[in-house]
């Protein structure tokens, strides 16, 4: 079923171009996803680099896996381990 504009405005949810694809998403998730992924503060994670995280690989490598814009924000992770900024205090 599919639903209509203004019920998906009423429930928080919209619709915007990502990637080139027409998408849907939670308003208060929009914009969020490296606020809320462990991977964006990780010291092993180098996308694009042929030392990336494993973990970082195989996942991407399971939502690239078809023609569809999905995201899954890492919120637990067995290898995390925090990249610090200078300054940062331990």
């Amino acid at each position: 079923m599919k639903i209509s504009k203004a019920e998906a405005d009423r429930k928080g949810f919209h619709q915007f171009i990502h990637h080139d694809t027409l998408v849907w998403a939670s308003r208060a998730d929009r914009g969020q996803h490296r606020n809320r992924c462990l991977c964006y503060s990780c010291k092993a994670f180098h996308p694009g680099e042929e030392n990336n995280c494993p973990h970082a690989e195989e996942l991407f490598d399971l939502l690239t896996s078809s023609n569809a814009i999905h995201t899954a924000p890492v919120a637990e992770c067995e290898d995390f381990e925090i990249e610090l900024e200078e300054g940062d205090l331990v």
